[in-house]
């Protein structure tokens, strides 16, 4: 038994208490990669409600309103979109992945996390301009639902109290969402592009952290 418990205090981490959810609020810029000329950077804000499998990796439910524009008066396309999103995404931490290391910055590595997911986006053009050649068969849309796939890469800040309870954290995101579409912009191509839309959304959230607490061990490198 000794040897045991010898064996484990060399070869465990501290243990790390973390909570079964976390309900966030996040808000930052968004760029649209679509066809009208002059992409115009805007912006958008969310709420999230996330279920935590470890204190690294979670389930994210995700809803999100936002803007899209691009163009410009001098361009041949121009458009606005006031657009709703609804998602869920699985994100996968890196601290999942690697053994313990009391190395500062391989703490810094541990809170970095990737994910996917599948969602849906209600899009709102409310200004679009016609295009004036007819010839290029291009159709215009107003409103339309559909399926978009979102990709996730961030970084959580963990805050901890002296007793190592985790109330709140801090969240940097990148999420790149890509349509199997072409008409977030409300143009589509007459016969269908080969160019499908998607855009991107930079954001800074933070988050509650509630629920059950939950104890996690990582072996030692």
């Amino acid at each position: 038994m000794s040897v045991l418990l010898c064996w484990l205090s060399v070869n465990c981490n501290a243990q790390l208490v973390y909570t079964s959810y976390s309900a966030g609020i996040e808000g930052g810029a968004t760029f649209a990669f679509m066809d009208a000329e002059n992409p115009i950077t805007s912006s958008a804000f969310g709420v999230t409600l996330d279920a935590n499998v470890t204190p690294y990796s979670f389930f994210k439910l995700e809803f999100q309103t936002g803007k899209l524009e691009g163009g410009s008066e001098t361009t041949v396309r121009q458009f606005t979109n006031k657009y709703n999103y609804i998602g869920v995404t699985y994100n996968q931490g890196l601290g999942d992945l690697l053994n313990f290391n009391p190395n500062k910055l391989h703490k810094f590595y541990k809170s970095i996390y990737a994910g996917l997911g599948l969602g849906l986006i209600f899009n709102n053009i409310t200004d679009i301009k016609a295009v004036a050649d007819s010839t290029q068969g291009i159709s215009i849309y107003n409103k339309n639902n559909e399926i978009v796939f979102p990709l996730n890469i961030g970084y959580t800040y963990h805050y901890r109290t002296k007793t190592g309870l985790n109330p709140f954290s801090a969240t940097i995101n990148y999420q790149f969402t890509l349509s199997f579409s072409d008409v977030l912009d409300g143009y589509e191509w007459n016969p269908a592009s080969h160019s499908k839309d998607f855009y991107g959304f930079v954001s800074l959230g933070v988050k509650y952290n509630f629920g059950k607490e939950q104890i996690y061990y990582r072996l030692r490198k």
